[in-house]
Formats: C-alpha cells, structure tokens, sequence
C-alpha cells in the first residue's frame, strides 16, 4: 500500500477513535453529577458534617414523602400505554429470576450452604436502587417523559425479586421452626406487606387516578410538584449518606457479587430486551439501565431481618455503588443514548 494511502487509513482511524471522546464527556457530564451527589452524602457522613440522626431523617422524607409523590405523578400523569408493556415487564422480570438464581445458586455452591444466606446474595446481585437512584438518573438523561418505565421496572423488582425472597425467608423461617404454613398464605401475607410500602402504594394510586382519567386539580398538583422536586436530589444525597465505606473488606465473595450485579444483570437484561422479546428499543436502554444499577440497602435490612449476617452484602452494595460510577457510565456510553 502507498505511504499515501497508509497515512491517510491511520488519519481516518485516528479520526474515529476521536469522535468517540465527545460522546463518553457527555455521558460523564449527565452521570458525574448524579454520581457526585452520592459522594456529597457520603463526605457529609464521613466528616460528621451531619447531625446525629440527620440521615435517618432524610431517608424518611425521600421513603415517606419525596418518592412518593414523584412516583404518584409520574403514573398518574402517564398514557396507559406507557405502563402496559408487557414484553418490558417479562424481559425485567425473567432477567431479576434468572440473576437471583445465579446468585442463589453460586453461593450455595461455591460459599456456604445456607438457605437465607443465599437468598440474601440472590437478592444482592439481582434487586437494583432504581427508586433513589434510577429515577434522577433516567430523568438527567432523558427527561421526565421516560420515568413511567422506570416505574414498571420498580413495581417488577418489588413484586419478584423482593417479593420472592421475602416469601423464601418465611417459608425457610417455618420449616425450621416445624410449623407448616400454605405456600398461599405466606404470599399473600408478603404481599399485604409489600402493599403497605409508600412506593408501592404511591404506584398503586397513581394507577387508579390513571384509571379515572381526570387531571390532577390544581391545589394537589402543586403540591405533590413541590415534593417531588426534592425526590431526586434528597434521594441521591441519602444513599450517600447511609453508605458505610469504614472498615470495608473486598474480598472474592463481594467482588462476584458486584461483578454479577454489574456486568452480568445488565448484559442478560440485554439480550432479553433487544433480542427475545424484541422491546422497543429506547425502552429496553431504560430497562439494561436500571439492571445496571448497584444493590439497594433494603437488600441487607431485610436480610438482617431473618437473621443474616449482612458485613458481606453491605460491602457489596457500599462497593458496588463506587464501582458503578464507572460501569454505569460505560453502559450508558454502549447504549448510546441520545
């Protein structure tokens, strides 16, 4: 090949692996921020720049009254059509079985032999923070016209992946105690306690306003606008501030954990979406998004409920959370949104 033409094909490559730059600084210009507020939290807590029971206080006003709010709006202000995906919600929830299952299965093989503890590591790697975390991420990125399926995403993690493993827990906590109890009845107590949940109740409501097909008057709109505004920042601030980086141990255990809630979540979620049942695609990068997400603390509440040492998993999703600047970031870059 000429000298011409080889300078001109090294041009044209170099040229290329240029254009990509811009595309990842904008990518970093949407997630850092989102990313940083985490980190503004978690100095808050790590210089005591924060009064005893502040963090206790601000996750009450995100669970109890933000979040709802926002979750309420974003149904009931929805097209029906935005919320009844049904090829959306089986993709997320057969990819949150199969990851609980990998994580469930793994533990149980390569770690310990212990029921709970296997569901607390199947929960770990497949029940993302898509309500504090997803919701402010999608809606920098694309607006609030895509929060109705981030809002299918968190009714699917809520009802399969948590619902699940309560419903494990229980049945596992009667079978060592001897009594018996219908399969039945232990999911649908789970579920009148999953009901109880403000965002699972706030979705709900905001589905029967959906069904009325009446705007929202003008006093209620306000209000709920006031509070929600709050969601995003307060949420994002909050997990920060509850995460726990003193005395943190990564060993092979975390780092799988992170590495199946990270990269093998988001990767079947993928192939779910795009290529089994063929998802509409802005939709299905939404959806490989929120598996993207890092573990919820909720996932080591619950577990420290039915007596599960939860050192590992709060490693895990305290890890996993600095991870995902990076992992996000770049799944957001492969996704190309626009």
């Amino acid at each position: 090949m000429p000298k011409s033409n080889r300078r001109a094909n090294d041009a044209e490559d170099a040229a290329q692996s240029i254009c990509y730059l811009p595309d990842m600084f904008t990518v970093l210009v949407t997630t850092l921020p989102v990313f940083g507020l985490i980190f503004c939290g978690a100095a808050g807590q790590k210089f005591k720049l924060l009064p005893k029971d502040a963090v206790s206080g601000l996750n009450a006003f995100v669970f109890y009254f933000a979040l709802p709010c926002m979750l309420f709006r974003v149904v009931a202000s929805a097209k029906p059509s935005e919320l009844l995906d049904w090829r959306f919600a089986f993709a997320y929830i057969i990819g949150g079985f199969v990851l609980f299952q990998i994580g469930r299965w793994s533990s149980r093989c390569l770690w310990s032999n212990n029921r709970p503890e296997s569901y607390a590591r199947g929960t770990t790697v497949a029940h993302g923070n898509i309500g504090y975390m997803g919701l402010a991420l999608v809606g920098e990125l694309l607006g609030p016209q895509a929060l109705p399926v981030v809002a299918i995403a968190i009714l699917c993690d809520v009802f399969t992946v948590m619902g699940g493993a309560i419903v494990l827990y229980e049945r596992n906590q009667l079978r060592e105690a001897g009594t018996s109890k219908k399969l039945a009845t232990i999911i649908g107590l789970v579920l009148k306690g999953l009901l109880k949940s403000p965002i699972v109740m706030s979705l709900l409501v905001g589905l029967v306003w959906l069904s009325l097909d009446i705007p929202l008057p003008k006093v209620l709109d306000n209000f709920t606008r006031l509070l929600a505004a709050a969601a995003g920042t307060c949420a994002l601030f909050a997990i920060g501030a509850s995460l726990d980086a003193g005395g943190l141990k990564l060993d092979r255990q975390v780092w799988s954990m992170i590495g199946l809630k990270l990269i093998v979540h988001p990767a079947i979620v993928a192939m779910l979406m795009f290529w089994v049942f063929k998802v509409d695609a802005d939709r299905a990068m939404i959806g490989v998004l929120c598996a993207s997400l890092p573990g919820a603390s909720n996932t080591f509440i619950v577990a420290q409920r039915y007596g599960v040492k939860a050192e590992l998993l709060s490693n895990a999703i305290v890890a996993g959370t600095f991870v995902a600047v990076v992992t996000v970031s770049l799944t957001i870059w492969l996704l190309n949104f626009k």
